[in-house]
């Protein structure tokens, strides 16, 4: 089944300045604050939320996990998370808690890494560093 999706991201440039990246060229917010963003989101159609775009959503995974978690409540939808980021261990059990949630209304969170290839990395990035 084609699934709608939306992308929502958290506002400003992302901090790690990948080569690659698109997203510089897209509108930019204001600094909005989660609930707003799940707000953003209340007259459209979908059936799974991208939290992937803008910005570097789990560069701080304690606000990264509330976004997933106020959409799901609000929205009860599919979520998909991609990342660069390594999300710390003691994160996982809200993510693992957030999924099974989702399951019990057929719902899935998917994970994504967006990762490179490292005998590429030398030519398509400067290693995405942390300024």
């Amino acid at each position: 089944m084609i699934k709608i999706r939306e992308l929502v991201s958290f506002d400003g440039q992302c901090q790690f300045h990948c080569k690659h990246c698109y997203t510089y060229e897209l509108p930019q917010h204001t600094n909005r604050k989660v609930e707003e963003i799940v707000d953003s989101l209340k007259d459209k159609t979908f059936d799974i939320v991208y939290v992937s775009q803008k910005n570097e959503n789990f560069s701080d995974p304690e606000r990264g996990i509330e976004l997933c978690e106020k959409i799901f409540q609000k929205y009860a939808c599919n979520i998909f998370i991609i990342t660069r980021n390594v999300i710390p261990k003691k994160f996982h059990k809200r993510l693992v808690n957030l999924n099974e949630t989702m399951r019990q209304y057929d719902k899935t969170l998917f994970v994504g890494s967006s990762v490179i290839g490292l005998e590429s990395s030398k030519i398509s990035e400067d290693l995405c560093s942390i300024p």
